[in-house]
């Protein structure tokens, strides 16, 4: 059978430019609510719904009018459009829109769909089990550092002692935690080496999961070899200090430059250290070789940025990390129609560790 496209329905080689995301967020639970924000729309009605992979089940999210501004007394012909699906909304149920939904459709005033985007399901699945992963890292961190806490504020050996304990062993589980979402946003990206976004994200995820192992193991180490080793109390208190600053950097990131901001966030432009131009201290984006003669690389994967610009590196935590696997599944919406439905199977992915009991 040949099938006939109409001229609408015919893709171009070159993918149409975005005309906005849809991010799947935490609103009442974990990813159960979705946030659309959508700029040079023509005026009108759009709904949104969210569509399996299979394209069997889909989710009405809702409909929101354009909003169109007026400039100097002249309305304008394109506006921006906002959707929020979430506790509030109509079909709310609580779910984790992630694990049955890959697709999302924005459908026009005439009812046709106008914008849409898809992720594979392998990917979007890896990417659900990062997410888990990195609640289940965060949760840990959090148990943890309320232990090397109690440490801090004892007055005997033994307490500090026996809170030391406690905190190296749940390090091991930390690090499996950490090494399990790795390997969960790396399956994303064999699962859609095409994707950029899952790409650029899961890159933030290992420079983060490295950050939080460095400071984790340092935490383990001091507690080991500095504060057990000490008859002293008033000594062991000092490195019980180390080894809670160190677990709070695992746990909310660390803002080493002291800018107020913390991660790869702190860069107002992403492309200025991953991808088009890292260098830019000529004050352009325009991919020469700038006054350092260093040409940029051109890569989509973050590497450290030659301009004195940029700050970030080393700094995120597991807050930062989760915040990067979530985005891992943001969907741009373009002027395109949707592929074929996949076929109904369940996706090979990593399995998340669960077998690290937290003391």
């Amino acid at each position: 059978m040949v099938a006939v496209l109409s001229p609408a329905m015919v893709v171009n080689a070159a993918e149409p430019p975005s005309v906005g995301t849809a991010a799947i967020e935490d609103d009442q639970a974990t990813g159960d609510s979705v946030v659309i924000s959508l700029s040079g729309i023509s005026s009108g009605t759009y709904s949104a719904a969210l569509v399996s992979g299979n394209g069997v089940e889909s989710l009405d999210l809702g409909s929101g009018d354009v909003a169109i501004s007026v400039v100097n007394g002249v309305t304008q012909d394109a506006g921006t459009l906002n959707i929020t699906f979430g506790s509030g909304s109509d079909g709310y149920d609580g779910s984790d829109l992630l694990s049955k939904y890959s697709r999302i459709t924005i459908s026009g005033p005439d009812g046709m769909v106008a914008y849409s985007d898809h992720l594979p399901s392998a990917a979007t699945a890896a990417i659900n089990s990062a997410i888990a992963d990195g609640k289940s890292l965060s949760d840990a961190l959090d148990t943890t550092l309320a232990s090397a806490k109690e440490a801090q504020s004892a007055s005997d050996k033994s307490t500090i002692d026996s809170k030391m304990d406690v905190t190296v062993v749940n390090i091991a589980g930390i690090v499996a935690f950490a090494d399990s979402m790795e390997a969960n946003a790396n399956a994303a990206i064999a699962a859609a080496p095409d994707e950029a976004g899952i790409r650029l994200e899961a890159a933030r995820v290992s420079e983060m999961v490295a950050n939080i192992k460095t400071w984790v193991n340092a935490a383990s180490a001091t507690a080991t070899n500095d504060v057990k080793t000490n008859e002293s109390v008033a000594v062991q208190s000092i490195f019980v200090d180390s080894v809670v600053s160190n677990l709070d950097a695992a746990r909310n990131g660390f803002d080493a430059d002291g800018n107020g901001l913390i991660g790869i966030e702190s860069v107002e432009a992403i492309d200025s250290r991953c991808g088009v131009d890292l260098d830019d201290d000529d004050g352009t984006n325009d991919g020469n070789a700038d006054a350092d003669g260093v040409n940029p690389s051109g890569l989509t994967v973050c590497t450290t940025a030659s301009t004195a610009e940029y700050s970030g590196l080393g700094e995120g935590g597991s807050a930062q990390a989760y915040s990067a696997a979530r985005n891992m599944a943001n969907f741009a919406l373009t002027a395109s129609p949707l592929p074929a439905a996949e076929a109904s199977e369940e996706p090979e992915v990593v399995v998340e560790d669960t077998t690290h009991v937290l003391v």
